[in-house]
């Protein structure tokens, strides 16, 4: 909605029935607002989840990834992952994943 989804002024009513039409219209655009809403936060709310499975999925490629780097270089796959763990904990989220990424490649 933009400047036009302001409402017309509207006349005074001069019955009681267009009155009474205007408040359920009114009414009516209310109970749409708000099923709009709860499909919204439904949708927001699944995304969440996926989100979750994604980042869950994403670490157990890591691990696994470090764990095959680890062997390449004779180190124990903790050892690796404490290195990982510390390179990127003082990186922004972009600048850390480029540099895993260039960590994983052979």
């Amino acid at each position: 909605g933009g400047f036009h989804s302001q409402q017309q002024p509207r006349y005074a009513p001069e019955s009681e029935d267009e009155k009474l039409a205007a408040v359920l219209a009114d009414l009516e655009r209310e109970e749409q607002r708000r099923k709009m809403d709860r499909r919204r936060r439904k949708s927001q709310m699944k995304r969440a989840a996926l989100e979750v499975c994604r980042k869950k999925v994403q670490a157990m490629r890591e691990e696994v990834k470090s764990q095959q780097i680890a062997e390449s270089k004779g180190l124990c796959a903790e050892g690796v992952l404490e290195l990982i763990a510390k390179q990127f904990r003082n990186l922004p989220a972009k600048k850390a994943v480029e540099t895993r990424v260039r960590l994983a490649a052979p």
